[in-house]
């Protein structure tokens, strides 16, 4: 009868054990898993959505594997030279459509959030090309607001758009 006792007792403690265990596990996947909202309502990007952009600088298209927190597997870049197949050239001065922006923020304690748009080029009579473009990290640590940096169809003397992280 003890020992029966003693297996029963045993066999709850062993459950209640591997149950907080399975929450602990769980608590820290939900706190520790990344962020991506979609951000393109954001009032410092209203006067470039769904508008086209000219670059002021030569860029390239390039083919990287979709996963590894990649929205679209074309990704637009002012760097010739990635771990991706360059698939096109892309001449300063050419026409793009800004469709939406997102925000990656790692909740592993980096306290920066980076920020993608996401667009398409039409390079003259041929069907629109979807792409990503990383435009910068801002700084989760330094409050609400951030200076993005200067995206490839700004210049230099251009306004900075502030980004309200909420």
């Amino acid at each position: 009868m003890v020992c029966e006792l003693f297996m029963s007792v045993s066999k709850v403690i062993l459950i209640v054990v591997l149950c907080g265990l399975g929450m602990f596990i769980l608590l820290l996947y939900v706190a520790l898993s990344p962020t991506i909202r979609t951000v393109s309502k954001n009032v410092a990007f209203s006067s470039i959505l769904n508008k086209p952009v000219t670059s002021t600088t030569k860029l390239y298209l390039q083919q990287y594997p979709t996963g590894s927190y990649r929205f679209i597997s074309n990704v637009l870049s002012r760097d010739s030279i990635s771990v991706g197949t360059t698939v096109l050239d892309i001449p300063s001065g050419s026409s793009f459509t800004i469709k939406a922006f997102k925000k990656y923020t790692n909740n592993a304690g980096s306290g920066s959030t980076s920020i993608y748009i996401l667009g398409e080029y039409a390079p003259g009579k041929d069907a629109a090309i979807a792409f990503e473009y990383y435009w910068g990290s801002v700084d989760n640590t330094k409050g609400a607001s951030s200076k993005l940096p200067v995206a490839f169809w700004q210049t230099e003397a251009d306004q900075q758009i502030i980004f309200i992280n909420r």
